[in-house]
């Protein structure tokens, strides 16, 4: 998005409102009663043209006074190799995967330490798109000898014993992976068939404890109203993953505009369900309760 708002700025400080002929790419506006989006689904070249962030326009010793794990978020790449029907990632930032390059991350993680972390989170769908390429990434990150920690999004197929190891030595200590389908119907629905039974992600997991990379495992959660088997299955799995040493996160399916799983949907009907929040909110039941949305599902 910073290419296209950097354009949209450039427009409108000419006086140009955008129109379907003159809007800039990836820019959506209001034309009368409609919303139109000149979208054009295509990676920009390379990360590394990106600036660093304006850090100097933020006091972040104000912000890491309230943030005393002295935390950032940083990106060292985006999108993702795979195509989850329900990811917003390929509908979001096109097909495949992008990287910076190993020298610019390492410059962006000095340049974050300077500031102050001591933590960062890499913001990236899959930190493991190419595995050679995160293999030589945690090498230079560990050559580097960084005053900081980190934590990231993984795959599980590439949660090799290697990867996990060379995560870890260089400062990984937290991998959030989606186990996400357990039962043969939703994997082949979510497209999604990482998960190859109890012994294989037992095996993955010990590794990630005994290399202090401690794994948080998505799972999701699918309809109860179509019985309690599939559910069952999914969350003595789950129990399973929390009693070889995972965090667990437990998610219900979200129809992401323009993902496949949305556009299976599109014609069903909806009906409202309190099962997100209860599971991944901890609040009062008034804030659980959406009588406005029970009214009107959609």
């Amino acid at each position: 998005g910073e290419i296209p708002f950097r354009n949209l700025m450039i427009s409108l400080k000419k006086g140009s409102h955008p129109t379907a002929t003159s809007a800039p790419q990836n820019v959506a506006f209001r034309d009368g009663e409609r919303v139109e989006a000149s979208a054009v689904k295509k990676p920009m070249d390379s990360l590394s043209e990106l600036p660093f962030p304006a850090y100097d326009l933020v006091n972040v010793e104000d912000y890491f006074r309230i943030n005393t794990d002295r935390v950032l978020d940083y990106e060292p790449g985006r999108g993702c190799v795979y195509k989850c029907s329900f990811c917003y990632s390929p509908v979001h930032y096109g097909p495949g995967a992008q990287s910076k390059t190993i020298d610019h991350i390492l410059s962006d993680m000095e340049r974050l330490q300077n500031l102050g972390a001591r933590h960062l989170f890499f913001v990236q769908d899959n930190f493991l798109n190419n595995s050679p390429l995160a293999k030589e990434i945690c090498r230079a990150i560990a050559a580097a000898k960084f005053d900081l920690t980190w934590n990231c999004y993984t795959t599980l197929p590439q949660m090799s014993e290697e990867m996990i190891r060379l995560m870890g030595a260089a400062g990984c200590v937290n991998a959030f992976t989606g186990v996400d389908a357990v039962n043969e119907e939703y994997q082949t629905k979510f497209l999604k068939k990482f998960y190859k039974g109890w012994k294989p992600l037992e095996k993955t997991l010990r590794c990630c404890v005994e290399n202090n990379v401690t794994p948080t495992c998505a799972f999701m959660v699918e309809n109860p109203s179509a019985g309690t088997n599939n559910i069952e299955k999914t969350l003595v799995t789950a129990l399973f993953a929390k009693c070889s040493g995972a965090q667990l996160r437990l998610n219900t399916l979200t129809l992401y505009n323009g993902t496949a799983s949305n556009l299976a949907f599109q014609n069903q009907i909806l009906t409202y369900s309190e099962l997100k929040p209860k599971l991944l909110l901890d609040c009062p039941d008034i804030v659980e309760t959406n009588e406005y949305a029970h009214d009107h599902p959609e």
